[in-house]
């Protein structure tokens, strides 16, 4: 055995056993113990309350914890990301533990047991390929994964733009993947799919170091999704795709920015935005805390909570100023710098949506709490429903009992239903994203 295989073997033990502390502290309820090892610039997205209602949640779905599995450890660039299985009364579900080479612990996720991940019915492995791709310029380039259906071409392409939050490739919450599903299901209707891990979750150290210096929503996505199309348009033909047929379609907080991607791009033939919000990210924070704290349950109290620190946040948001001593000192509000919120405010998608000359599909589901039938759906609608030709040029799909990841949920949306067995993006979507794409041509 050599010196740096023996030295890996450590290291890896290491990171399974601080990982391995981390579950059994958490499980047990020991908050100090679990604090005592996670990364300090990771602790106030990982506080003591926060990761106790998570873990609430997550029995709520699975049942009473029984006992954890061995790890297996994988790299995830500088970090190594420690997968616990856990068994729970009703599943067994991976605890997802990233920690640094040291061991000290920077995140924390849910996902399905590898050995029990099931497809979608629509996924059907032997009708398309795939391939490891490199987008973003440096010092932020991305690892991607490029879905091909596997006969003819060329094929016309859609790019994936994730919602907010430090995202994977897969979009992953809780146990499910609706970007892992969009790709595979397309790619077995004739289109290939582009998708790749945030900036925002790839380099999580450096995108610290970057809100403190006028981080904007630019930076955590649309940068990087503008690359994606310029890289998808340098291809060779030889990689069977369609050039002049490249779609962008953004989940959420990507929905949000498909106006302002569009005006960026003109090598994009059209958009889809999915759940796509169009009002102020604070609005929408509080309306999602007063939906929860009605719904009532354990968590009511610290949604009650929470609803404070978003009018307090909301209120300090709307009075900022560029060039004001609060925009200066740069300190944080909500999670994200006063340059972020101080570019959102320029932002109107609703003004923006009405100079896109390109087909735009808008998909919505009507169980969504986060981003509204009502509210958000019908904006979209209103704004452009006195342009000429919109009738053809933008197209609106609403479906009814999915949620926000455009899957089916019984009774009213929560977000336990993130955290329960794994579910599917409902096939009417891919059907009609594809549609869409096919009659853009």
């Amino acid at each position: 055995m050599s010196a740096s295989t023996d030295t890996n073997d450590k290291q890896e033990e290491s990171v399974v056993a601080s990982a391995n502390r981390f579950v059994d502290a958490l499980v047990a309820g020991r908050m100090e113990d679990v604090e005592g090892v996670i990364d300090p610039r990771a602790a106030s997205q990982m506080n003591s309350a926060t990761l106790r209602a998570a873990w609430s949640r997550i029995e709520s779905s699975f049942g009473a914890y029984k006992n954890r599995l061995s790890a297996r450890v994988e790299a995830l660039g500088p970090y190594k990301a420690v997968f616990v299985p856990a068994v729970f009364e009703r599943a067994t579900m991976d605890l997802k533990v990233v920690c640094l080479q040291d061991g000290r612990v920077s995140g924390f996720f849910i996902e399905p047991h590898k050995e029990g991940f099931k497809r979608a019915d629509y996924d059907h492995p032997q009708m398309y390929q795939e391939k490891e791709v490199s987008i973003g310029i440096e010092p932020f380039k991305l690892a991607g994964t490029l879905s091909i259906p596997k006969d003819g071409g060329p094929f016309p392409v859609v790019v994936l733009v994730h919602g907010s939050g430090p995202h994977d490739r897969d979009e992953s919450i809780g146990s499910s993947k609706p970007f892992r599903d969009l790709a595979h299901g397309l790619a077995c209707k004739g289109i290939a799919v582009l998708r790749y891990e945030k900036r925002t979750r790839a380099y999580q150290e450096k995108m610290a170091r970057q809100m403190k210096s006028g981080f904007t929503v630019d930076d955590e996505t649309v940068d990087d999704a503008l690359h994606a199309v310029e890289v998808l348009a340098a291809r060779p033909e030889s990689e069977r795709i369609d050039r002049r047929r490249i779609f962008v379609l953004g989940h959420s907080l990507g929905g949000m920015m498909i106006p302002r991607l569009a005006s960026m791009t003109t090598t994009a033939a059209g958009f889809i935005s999915m759940a796509g919000s169009n009002r102020p990210l604070t609005s929408m924070m509080i309306d999602q805390a007063d939906y929860l704290i009605a719904l009532g349950g354990d968590d009511a109290g610290e949604w009650q909570k929470k609803r404070a620190d978003f009018v307090n946040g909301a209120e300090k948001i709307d009075s900022l100023e560029s060039g004001s001593a609060e925009a200066v000192e740069g300190k944080s509000i909500l999670g994200a710098p006063p340059s972020y919120w101080l570019d959102l405010k320029k932002y109107d998608p609703l003004a923006e949506v009405r100079k896109i000359k390109r087909p735009v599909l808008f998909l919505q589901g009507e169980k969504d709490y986060q981003v509204t039938a009502s509210g958000d759906f019908q904006n979209w609608k209103e704004a452009v429903k006195d342009l000429e030709g919109s009738d053809t040029r933008f197209r609106f799909e609403l479906y009814p009992g999915l949620d926000h990841l455009f899957m089916p949920v019984e009774g009213k949306s929560k977000p336990a239903d993130y955290f329960g067995p794994t579910r599917h993006v409902d096939p009417k979507v891919i059907d009609d994203i594809a549609s869409f794409v096919d009659a853009s041509n």
